[in-house]
């Protein structure tokens, strides 16, 4: 195999990266080392404001802040060195609880600031530098070549998706560069989206219906009873299923205009939007039912001034059982003096959102765990204080992480065996679990370059005598623990 063939594994990975249904452990992450150092900035600035009542949130992310870092190579770091940023970081992790902030907060914004136009560069200098290379890639190189390759275009992708990118566009602009040109296409696209760093004004158009006893007395203000002309161009009015109106339905429009990178971020931002104003009426009434059209049109002017229309999948889903329409209007108005009363801190106006939002996702999701775990946060958001002494956040991470813990193996095995027979390496009749050594090997000559580096990661922790199983179940319950202090962190 040579150097210039893992182009294949760029493919195949960014698509993965990308996909919406990839499972958690390999798709695109929250975080790369640039991303993480402004989220240990925002925690750092709410310690400070005792916004933060525990310091193991800090130190947690200072713990992943000093892995990323010191596993990247791609942050500058021209004034200070990197070994003495991380001296620093684990000083401030052991004392910093009863000292200053400040000096540590200095030196985080001076590497933010000094890597905020460099860090995409580097990270696509550095996957050019190892696809371009000449010569064959030997067996004994191949693993930590693509373990760095991956790395770097998952955090490429992680800072597209920063710099403002939706992952529907992304993944549709690798699809469409590989239809175009190949697999070496790929790189060259998301090279294209890092540099061009333009917004747009979107106006998208959402609809829905409302359905149930008296639905006709939920009246809101930003709802329209039909398109206005302006938006009534040939491509939307050809969708007849769009613009027609049921007589019998109560059918209502919903218009936002964005700036946004992309179409589908537009749309992200419309339905952010309206879901926050659906979940509100939710509040009031759920007797209704509130059922978002299964597609969104979104408009944008080009250069030359011609309206371009994309459409993106959407949905919302609002059923249950209990009525106050009277309430409605009420609550409206309640929330919006909330929001408009400068008495009432940012903080307090977050959590009621936040909370009305996850009791929503509670009601939309089929996992009995996952509903378990947004209702905790949403009563959480209410009625938990940064300012008690009560600590919530010790049951849910003992329970929740059992619960996770559990799993976690047999899903990503699961996830791999199927990948196999989708792609004709493994026969339907086998299973991952059962094979031998030798098979592994086999297989793995036989695959993609992306499956083939799966079997030896596969075969190197569940085929080893040494601690690598006991590395990676330890691992998984280490980025459990972040990521529930993350939740509780955006919380407090």
């Amino acid at each position: 195999m040579n150097y210039t063939d893992l182009h294949g594994f760029i493919q195949d990975r960014a698509k993965e990266l990308l996909y919406k249904g990839t499972l958690d452990s390999y798709r695109v992450k929250v975080h790369n080392a640039y991303t993480i150092l402004i989220e240990l900035k925002n925690l750092l600035i709410k310690w400070r404001k005792k916004q933060i009542k525990r310091f193991e949130t800090v130190q947690l992310c200072i713990d992943e802040v000093a892995e990323d870092v010191d596993n990247d190579d791609c942050l500058t770091f021209n004034y200070y060195k990197k070994s003495l940023f991380l001296d620093k970081l684990k000083e401030f992790k052991k004392d910093g609880e009863n000292k200053d902030s400040f000096p540590i907060s200095f030196l985080v914004e001076h590497i933010i600031q000094d890597n905020e136009n460099r860090y995409l560069k580097n990270l696509i200098k550095s996957i050019k530098d190892v696809v371009n290379r000449q010569g064959i890639l030997e067996d004994k190189d191949f693993t930590p070549t693509i373990e760095g390759l991956d790395r770097h275009l998952s955090a490429l992708c992680t800072q597209l998706l920063f710099i403002g990118y939706s992952k529907p566009f992304l993944y549709s602009q690798v699809k469409k560069s590989i239809y175009d040109g190949g697999n070496k296409k790929v790189l060259k696209c998301l090279t294209m989206l890092a540099y061009d760093r333009r917004k747009f004004e979107f106006s998208t158009i959402f609809k829905l219906t409302i359905r149930g006893l008296n639905a006709d007395k939920v009246v809101i203000a930003d709802f329209k009873d039909s398109i206005p002309d302006e938006y009534l161009i040939k491509e939307i009015k050809d969708n007849v299923r769009f613009i027609k109106i049921n007589p019998n339905i109560i059918t209502k429009f919903y218009i936002l205009k964005v700036n946004a990178r992309d179409a589908y971020s537009a749309v992200l931002l419309g339905k952010e939007k309206l879901f926050t104003l659906l979940d509100r009426i939710q509040i009031a009434v759920n007797t209704v039912k509130f059922e978002l059209f299964d597609t969104a049109f979104t408009l944008k002017k080009d250069e030359k001034g011609t309206i371009l229309v994309f459409k993106a999948t959407t949905n919302y889903y609002i059923d249950g059982s209990g009525k106050n329409y009277g309430n409605i209007q009420s609550i409206q108005d309640s929330i919006t003096k909330i929001k408009d009363n400068p008495s009432i801190s940012d903080d307090v106006k977050v959590r009621i959102d936040s909370a009305i939002r996850h009791i929503r996702i509670a009601n939309e999701e089929a996992e009995i765990e996952q509903q378990f775990l947004n209702y905790w946060i949403a009563l959480e958001f209410l009625f938990s204080s940064a300012d008690t002494e009560e600590n919530t956040y010790k049951r849910i991470k003992e329970f929740m992480l059992d619960v996770m813990m559990c799993s976690y193996a047999k899903r990503n095995m699961s996830y791999l065996e199927h990948k196999l027979i989708k792609a004709g390496v493994l026969p339907a009749d086998k299973r991952l679990k059962d094979l031998t050594v030798a098979e592994i090997d086999s297989f793995a000559t036989n695959s993609s370059i992306l499956l083939r580096y799966r079997l030896k990661k596969h075969k190197s922790i569940f085929y080893s005598a040494n601690d690598k199983l006991e590395n990676y179940l330890k691992n998984h319950e280490t980025n459990l623990i972040r990521h529930l202090s993350r939740i509780y962190s955006l919380r407090n």
